[in-house]
């Protein structure tokens, strides 16, 4: 018998897989829009007061994770603006939070620490964020050892940074759940 090593998928992997899985590939009405007018898109869908709650955050979804798909696509160089994926990222967590899927807001927020990375290195403050709304996302889930890897990641990036109020917010947080686990 041959043993296999578990590996790490890279978060922007498993939303493709996600994308696949639910039929929402970059395929008809979207094919010929750009991963902006898409996110436009969905907000007009969203928005939409004539359709009912369900079927706007449904449609807003579908044009959102097709946006996000067309994002990850875009080459490293192209110039991407922070609030544009800032944005896009957050109309997509509301509407998945409002509609309860707990996991995708999980790979929306893993997502989010790639796509920053990847477009937005110039601006590790937001790489920070990322892995502290990750981190709250985890420690609200009860997933204490993988809250206190985001912390201390973020924490990271705070203090490469010279960000000391956000270093101890972070050091608080991981004196926290420690206290709270008996460690």
């Amino acid at each position: 018998m041959t043993r296999q090593s578990v590996r790490f998928v890279p978060p922007w992997i498993a939303i493709m897989v996600l994308l696949v899985a639910t039929g929402c590939e970059s395929k008809g009405k979207y094919a010929d829009l750009s991963w902006k007018e898409t996110m436009e898109e969905g907000k007009r869908l969203r928005n939409d007061e004539s359709k009912p709650s369900a079927e706007r955050f449904t449609a807003a979804e579908e044009a959102y994770w097709i946006a996000l798909e067309k994002l990850q696509d875009a080459p490293a160089r192209e110039a991407i603006s922070t609030r544009d994926v800032r944005d896009l990222l957050n109309e997509l967590e509301t509407v998945l939070r409002t509609q309860g899927k707990k996991v995708e807001v999980e790979k929306v927020l893993e997502t989010r620490i790639s796509l920053f990375t990847k477009h937005l290195g110039r601006d590790k403050m937001l790489t920070g964020a990322a892995h502290e709304a990750l981190g709250h996302m985890y420690k609200k889930t009860g997933r204490n050892q993988k809250a206190i890897e985001e912390y201390v990641e973020a924490m990271r990036v705070y203090g490469v940074n010279n960000r000391a109020s956000s270093v101890a917010k972070m050091k608080a947080r991981i004196d926290e759940l420690k206290a709270g686990s008996g460690d």
